[in-house]
C-alpha cells in the first residue's frame, strides 16, 4: 500500500509538472555615459526555421507522450504546448528578450525590438536591423529510475535527482545596415541542463538561462564586430 501511495504521488509530481510561464529578466542595465558604439540596433521577430517532426500532424500525441512518459522530445511547433495558457510565442518573446539583454550591456547607443523595422529605420542615420532565425527550440527528459524500481523511490525519496530536463536553443542572427547590407553573421547555440527531483525543479521547460547566455554572447561579438570596423561608414 505505500509503495502504491508512493508511486502516485511520483507519477503526479512528474505528470503535472511540465508547464510553466516564460519569465525573463535583463541583467541590470551597465551604467556609462557614453556606450562604445554609437549605433541603434533594432530587433525584429524571429524567423521560423523549425522542423516540424514526423508527429506534427498528430499534435495531441505528441503532447499526450510528453506529459505522461516524459521520454520523448517536444519538438518543433509544439514547444508552446509546454508554457502555461500555450502562451509562449518565441519568435516574438526570444527577440524581445535579446534586444533587452542588448541594451542592458551598455555597448550600443539605442537598441530596441519592432514588428517592423521599416519606420524605426527612417529616424535614425547608423541604424542597422537584427534578423534571426530560430533553428531549434527544443526539450529532451532523461530518468534514472524505473517507476517500479524500489531502490529508486528511496533514493528519490532521500531528494536525489529521478532526471534530468535539457533545454535547447539555436538561433542564426544576422546584422544588416538600413540598406541590407550584411553586416555580421552567427549562428548560436546552447543547452540547459537542470537536475529533477521531488522537492526541487520538477520536470519543466526553461529557455530563460539558453536565451540569456546566447544575448550575451551576441552582445559582445557585435561590439567587437562595431569596434573592429569602427572607421568604416556605413
Amino acid at each position: 500500500m505505500a509503495k502504491k501511495s508512493l508511486f502516485l504521488l511520483l507519477f503526479f509530481i512528474t505528470a503535472c509538472a511540465p508547464v510553466k510561464k516564460w519569465s525573463y529578466e535583463p541583467n541590470q542595465p551597465t551604467l556609462s555615459r557614453t556606450s562604445p558604439v554609437n549605433a541603434v540596433i533594432i530587433h525584429v521577430p524571429l524567423d521560423e526555421g523549425r522542423q516540424r517532426s514526423g508527429l506534427t500532424a498528430y499534435p495531441e500525441i505528441l503532447i499526450e507522450r510528453y506529459n505522461s512518459t516524459l521520454n520523448g522530445t517536444s519538438e518543433g511547433f509544439f514547444i508552446e504546448n509546454t508554457f502555461e495558457g500555450k502562451q509562449l510565442k518565441p519568435l516574438k518573446d526570444f527577440a524581445v528578450a535579446v534586444s533587452g539583454e542588448l541594451m542592458s550591456s551598455g555597448f550600443f547607443h539605442e537598441v530596441r525590438y519592432a514588428d517592423d523595422a521599416q519606420s524605426d529605420i527612417r529616424l535614425y542615420d547608423n541604424v542597422f536591423v537584427l534578423e534571426g532565425t530560430l533553428n531549434r527550440a527544443e526539450i529532451s527528459h532523461a530518468r534514472y529510475f524505473s517507476n517500479y524500481n524500489v531502490i529508486g523511490w528511496n533514493l528519490t525519496m532521500l531528494g536525489f535527482p529521478y532526471g534530468i530536463t535539457s533545454s535547447t536553443v539555436s538561433i542564426s542572427y544576422r546584422l544588416r545596415s538600413k540598406t541590407s547590407d550584411i553586416f555580421f553573421e552567427k549562428t548560436y547555440a546552447d543547452i540547459n541542463k537542470e537536475f529533477n527531483g521531488m522537492y526541487y525543479n520538477p520536470t519543466t521547460a526553461s529557455f530563460e538561462k539558453s536565451v540569456k547566455r546566447i544575448a550575451l554572447e551576441l552582445a559582445n561579438d557585435l561590439k567587437n564586430h562595431f569596434e573592429t570596423f569602427k572607421n568604416t561608414r556605413f
